[in-house]
């Protein structure tokens, strides 16, 4: 997870912009439906300096503002899992049944009885590398068909260029194959955010590919989960999707075939990888808008208290009242503001699930690659610092994603099957 200007950097609207806000209202869902005095009203400076701070927060993102839901949060987060993992794991039987099916056309056994034995793995593997040449094979067909109309000098590049991508792709090892279409993903909508301004869709994506927990919206805490704004977050994090990824996922799946009961191997990664990242990633979504919500309802009843308080006091309270409402309307504003995206959460999930399962295992920095640190270590590391940075109040990443990513690799690790 990452804010947007490095998960969401703090925007502060300029003195001039809240100068020429200052006559737009606050609704009043903005503190849990409780409209400042409502009675009595308070001091016009500080009732001024309120209607400010969350008339520019509105500018900025065009769209309402209300109370950070939690009960929706929760039953998306468990919809949208639920769904995937039950999704994937269709996708994977079906695989593994249309290639087992493939396997056993020669034999007399059935199809249990021959991937369940130790050469099980290997005959999926092969079957699934000619199953992968015979659809790139079928789609270059395909693409050839369609492009009958364009000339011949134009053709051929583009089925030369489908050519060397089908080859790459099968020679890649399975933990990269199954990673390969994430990064696509999330390529392709990096895409979208580069030509926005030129298009005008700057908005719509900031809307639709933002998680922001004071919009209300919940899908977007799995579609920022594939959004990367800034090019060194593009990079850094498909890099680490791309070198680490589905490996635990493949690997502990070799060492059950190798070790564990006579069971059918699964025929490809893919469809456990893609459950792992979206439940991963959305949960991570999750954590950082659930410290959100909590922390706009604590300063909505603070706001309430002070607010009650001000109109109550004497004269030689009115201004330690007045600076407290003031203050905690800030911080609702800033609250409002807190926008997140990136997919740090679900590779902070794959890392924790990495260091889990294989120990002893190293890893390289790219500033140093010549280095290489045991996982651990670097996990370890990782987490310290995520820690320090919500003691320490740092606004650069969203250290609780980070925190909720690796929290999901540790119970997912816990939750597999043992041997």
């Amino acid at each position: 997870m990452h804010w947007p200007s490095s998960r969401a950097a703090l925007w502060v609207p300029a003195p001039s912009a809240q100068r020429a806000l200052h006559a737009t209202r606050p609704s009043p869902r903005l503190w849990g439906g409780t409209r400042i005095a409502k009675r009595r009203p308070i001091s016009r400076q500080v009732q001024q300096s309120i209607d400010q701070v969350f008339a520019a927060a509105r500018v900025r993102f065009d769209q309402k503002i209300v109370r950070p839901p939690i009960v929706r949060a929760i039953a998306f987060f468990a919809g949208i899992s639920t769904v995937t993992l039950l999704g994937c794991a269709a996708w994977s039987v079906a695989k593994t049944e249309s290639l087992g099916q493939d396997i056993s056309a020669g034999f007399w056994t059935p199809v249990t009885s021959l991937l369940s034995n130790q050469n099980g793995a290997q005959r999926l593997a092969m079957a699934a590398d000619k199953k992968q040449v015979q659809c790139i094979n079928h789609a270059l067909y395909t693409t050839d068909q369609w492009l009958q109309v364009l000339p011949r000098v134009v053709r051929e590049p583009i089925l030369r260029f489908g050519a060397m991508t089908g080859e790459w792709y099968t020679s890649l090892p399975n933990y990269q194959q199954a990673a390969a279409p994430i990064v696509f993903i999330n390529a392709l909508v990096f895409a979208a955010w580069l030509v926005g301004p030129r298009l005008r869709t700057t908005a719509w994506m900031t809307h639709n590919a933002t998680h922001r927990p004071a919009s209300g919206l919940v899908f977007t805490m799995l579609t920022s989960v594939f959004s990367h704004k800034a090019p060194m977050h593009f990079l850094f994090n498909n890099v680490a999707l791309w070198s680490v990824g589905g490996s635990a996922l493949t690997g502990l799946a070799v060492l059950q075939a190798m070790n564990g009961p006579a069971t059918v191997p699964e025929a490809t990664a893919l469809p456990q990888f893609v459950a792992f990242f979206v439940s991963a990633g959305t949960f991570a979504s999750l954590a950082s808008h659930l410290v959100i919500a909590v922390r706009w309802r604590i300063a909505a009843e603070t706001l309430r208290i002070s607010s009650r308080n001000l109109t109550r006091a004497m004269s030689t309270a009115k201004v330690r009242f007045a600076n407290q409402t003031r203050n905690t309307a800030v911080q609702l504003a800033l609250l409002a503001q807190r926008a997140s995206l990136g997919a740090s959460g679900a590779i902070y999930a794959a890392f924790m699930l990495s260091a889990c399962a294989f120990p002893q295992a190293s890893l390289s920095i790219i500033f140093l690659p010549f280095t290489a640190i045991p996982i651990q270590w670097g996990m370890a590391g990782l987490v310290t610092l995520d820690i320090i940075g919500i003691v320490r109040g740092w606004q650069a990443f969203d250290h609780v994603a980070h925190l909720g990513g690796a929290l999901f690799g540790l119970f997912y690790y816990i939750g597999l099957p043992r041997t």
